[in-house]
This record gives C-alpha cells, structure tokens and sequence, in this order.
C-alpha cells in the first residue's frame, strides 16, 4: 500500500526547507515543525521511496517495542508475558491501515516512552544529582511535544502523576518537586 496522503504534505514541506524554503511562509501547516524537520532528514539520509521511509518507520516501531519490553521487563513481567507483548505489538503494527504508518503519532511515541522509563528509573534508583536526569527527561518529552504539541498534555498528566513518588523520599518533597519541573521545564 502507499503511503498515507499525509506523507505527501510532509515531504512537500520537508523538501521545501531542504531547498532552503521557509517552513509556514511557503507551505500552509498547523503544526509544529518537528515532524516535518525529522522527515527532512529522514529523506536526505535515505531518500523519498515509499519503501525507505517505511524502513524508518519500523525502526521508529522497533525501538517503541524494545523500549516497552525493557518497561516491562522492569515492572517483573516474565520471559513469556514479554514475548506476548511484542507479538501483539507486532501483530498491531503488521495489521493496521496504511494511515497510521509513518505518522507523527507512532514517530513521537518512542521519545515519550523513553522519557517515562527515564522518570520510571529516577523513582525505583533516586541519585543524588537530579540536574542531569531531569534535563534529559524534559529533553525527551521536548522532541514529542516538538513533534505534536497536544503530547504536552500527556507530559503534564505523568508529571504530576509521579512527581509524589519522585519527591516523598526528600526532606522538603514541594522543593524536590519543584526543582524536578525546573529541571524539566529547563530543556
């Protein structure tokens, strides 16, 4: 099957900046320019075939997989709870409409799941240093806001779903929790 019809404005808009175009001046869009930079180098690195774009994709998918194997795994599912995971994974990936390969959706889901595994590790490890951690989970939760602002919603709400956890071990836990927003509101 062919690309989904997105896909053509995105490479539309994705060649248009690889030809020095400016992004919302000479192509109408409505949303942030993340997806649209991350095709753009996408297809200078592996060309505009279908097919390339699709083996970006399955790997943009393979890495969401390992990503949730390793959640799972972390959360004491076994060896064959893991493996059914990834087989319903796959069987979600092989078996749904053309639309929802190569989209922003599937793309912005491995930076968000690598930062909840990131916020998940800060919980269950806590370090002393909560500079660096936190930076780099806001960093990642960035790069899928970047790609889809809607996803700031979905940051937010494991935020503030987490952050009693991150925070109950200190002795001031509402400055531990704010400096964890600082640091994530940093990057």
């Amino acid at each position: 099957m062919p690309v989904w019809c997105d896909i053509t404005l995105y490479d539309l808009a994705a060649r248009n900046i690889l030809r020095g175009g400016v992004h919302y001046r000479d192509l109408f869009d409505t949303n942030t320019p993340g997806y649209v930079w991350l095709l753009a180098v996408v297809r200078s690195l592996v060309g505009w075939s279908s097919e390339s774009l699709r083996a970006v994709d399955l790997l943009f998918f393979a890495g969401i997989v390992l990503v949730l194997d390793r959640l799972a795994r972390r959360g004491g599912a076994s060896g064959l709870n893991r493996l059914w995971l990834a087989t319903g994974c796959v069987g979600f990936y092989l078996f749904t409409e053309e639309q929802v390969h190569a989209q922003r959706d599937v793309w912005l889901a491995l930076p968000a799941l690598l930062a909840v595994s990131e916020r998940l590790k800060r919980i269950a490890e806590p370090r002393p240093g909560v500079f660096r951690p936190a930076v780099v989970e806001g960093l990642l939760w960035a790069a899928a806001v970047w790609v889809k602002p809607h996803f700031l919603l979905v940051a937010a709400a494991a935020w503030l779903l987490t952050v009693r956890r991150l925070a109950g071990g200190q002795p001031r836990p509402w400055r531990a929790a704010a400096l964890d927003l600082l640091c994530n509101l940093t990057a």
